[in-house]
């Protein structure tokens, strides 16, 4: 077993009592705080409903003692039975309306005397006129729209009985803004929602967030239902999840903080019985060394043998980058030495060829078949010779040696274009610099930085233009640009290998202390960026050197 591993356990091991002792804690608080919630959801519910009751049971009770009323024997109804219903209006602030037993309207105190009234709405549902007839007692209906007034209102029925006589109805109805008026006058829990719904699960009036049906399932939090006593309708109590839940969620808070805190030992005792251990492999990861660690003979041997390997990998770079250099000057020069002997030797030869083809097409004793061979291998002659031009100027451009840089440049794009048939062009700015007038190595890798972008351009790029641009860096240095406007970068997989060209590329810029950048050009095609830094001319002192001498 590893330390880390012995450390996890050792902490578990010392916290396991005090997770199973908050645990039970949390529990029993947890229960006892939803049992005081619901207790408070179900008084709250019971109050409502009780003073829901008494009102709607006032104004029953009224209505049924108006019913007896001998005002309203008929078959006439006068002005004194109007006044009763206005004084039943004026009493309990409810409006009241007298109609027969075919539902045409009488008396409506929402009307003055006399005035044509309408028929009573049929409502869609439970019909409270025809309860209140067969119980013979007052009812409460579900909401209808009322036709006079245009508002939903509760009717509350009572019948007019006379024996002898035709049936009439006592009707009082309460708006449901008197519901939400109810409703907004009681003190409720925090979090709580309210609803009045009547006997087809239809909300009368609301306060808070409710479910949108009266069943239990339905509810978007803990609640309570209760059916009123005195009329089909329910309250319906509602509470948000979250205050429901949240006397438990301090409760969990507070229970987790003491384990913390508790824990909080333990964890510091293992911390420091690691301390050391912990400090040798930070140690290690900073490359530092740590005189608390060096007893520890494990971290002492890995940092010997990273230091080791750091030496050797410092080693094995610099002897890449000075075989790489060793490379690429044996290859310019063996380039050099070969471009020599073709100008010196093949390219001579071929002129002479040339040059005695063309004065044995010139005699005039040969027969005409002969001047004619003569004249066609003087062609063939100079088409090689043009051909070893190009070989030597790809071996090692001329102008590099003659001009500098950015003439070989200028003649690169020029042939580029000629042999490829996309438009290149050459874009120089002010750069005097002595390192890039003949053939150093910072020229001659960017010179070959430039002939390689162009060979992929020919080859994968699918380009109309390319540029070449030779700058000055931000930094003081030269930067070498080649822009194409062709396809782009092709994706590659994660473990795909780079390209020989690229990797080239990149090995001899580090090898004159600079960087290659292949990145998308702005809208498409490829931008390959070349920096490096310009070498001081020899006898040049930096101005650090000159102050100090």
């Amino acid at each position: 077993m590893d330390l880390q591993s012995f450390l996890r356990r050792l902490i578990w091991v010392c916290m396991a009592p005090l997770l199973a002792f908050g645990l039970v804690l949390l529990v029993i608080q947890g229960r006892a705080a939803q049992w005081a919630i619901d207790h408070a959801l179900d008084d709250a519910a019971e109050q409502l409903r009780q003073a829901l009751d008494l009102q709607l049971e006032i104004r029953l009770r009224a209505l049924s003692a108006l019913a007896r009323s001998p005002l309203f024997d008929g078959p006439e109804f006068g002005a004194a039975a109007y006044a009763e219903l206005q004084a039943y209006r004026d009493g309990l602030d409810t409006h009241v309306l007298l109609a027969d037993e075919g539902g045409q309207m009488l008396l409506n105190t929402r009307a003055p005397l006399g005035q044509p009234l309408p028929r009573l709405p049929v409502p869609k549902g439970r019909s409270a006129l025809d309860e209140a007839w067969l119980s013979g007692r007052p009812t409460v209906g579900d909401a209808i729209m009322g036709p006079i007034v245009g508002v939903r209102v509760v009717p509350l029925v009572a019948p007019v009985q006379r024996p002898g006589r035709p049936r009439s109805t006592l009707v009082a109805s309460l708006e449901t803004r008197w519901f939400q008026g109810f409703l907004d006058a009681h003190v409720l829990p925090q979090g709580v929602g309210v609803a009045i719904r009547d006997s087809a699960g239809a909300t009368v009036a609301r306060r808070g967030q409710v479910g949108e049906s009266g069943d239990d399932s339905s509810l978007a939090g803990p609640g309570v239902v209760l059916l009123s006593e005195q009329s089909p309708y329910a309250v319906v109590l509602q509470m948000h999840p979250w205050e429901y839940h949240r006397p438990a969620m301090l409760d969990l808070a507070f229970v987790m903080s003491f384990l913390g805190l508790a824990s909080l030992g333990a964890v510091l005792g293992a911390r420091a019985a690691a301390g050391r251990f912990q400090k040798g492999l930070a140690s290690l990861v900073a490359g530092s060394t740590s005189a608390d660690d060096e007893d520890v003979v494990e971290i002492r041997a890995i940092r010997q043998r990273l230091q080791a390997l750091d030496r050797e990998r410092e080693q094995s770079r610099v002897e890449l980058r000075r075989l790489v250099d060793e490379l690429a000057r044996a290859q310019e020069g063996e380039r050099r030495r070969i471009a020599l002997d073709i100008h010196d030797d093949l390219q001579q030869r071929l002129a002479a060829i040339r040059l005695a083809a063309g004065r044995l097409g010139g005699e005039s004793e040969v027969a005409p078949t002969v001047r004619q061979q003569a004249a066609a291998l003087a062609d063939k002659a100079g088409e090689a010779i043009r051909s070893t031009r190009r070989l030597i100027n790809a071996l090692r451009p001329q102008l590099l040696d003659d001009l500098g840089l950015a003439a070989a440049l200028e003649d690169l794009v020029s042939r580029f274009a000629v042999e490829t048939g996309i438009d290149g062009r050459f874009q120089e700015r002010a750069l005097d610099a002595p390192a890039l007038q003949t053939a150093t190595p910072l020229a001659i890798s960017l010179f070959r930085v430039a002939q390689e972008a162009l060979n992929n351009v020919a080859k994968h790029a699918q380009a109309q233009e390319v540029i070449v641009t030779l700058s000055p860096s931000a930094d003081g240095g030269v930067e070498l640009r080649v822009i194409d406007d062709g396809c782009g970068l092709q994706p590659r997989g994660p473990s795909a290998a780079p390209t020989m060209g690229l990797v080239g590329m990149r090995e001899r810029m580090r090898a004159v202390g600079g960087e290659l950048l292949v990145r998308p050009a702005t809208g498409r095609g490829t931008d390959v960026i070349a920096r490096a830094p310009i070498p001081a001319p020899p006898g040049h002192k930096s101005p650090a050197q000159a102050t100090t001498a």
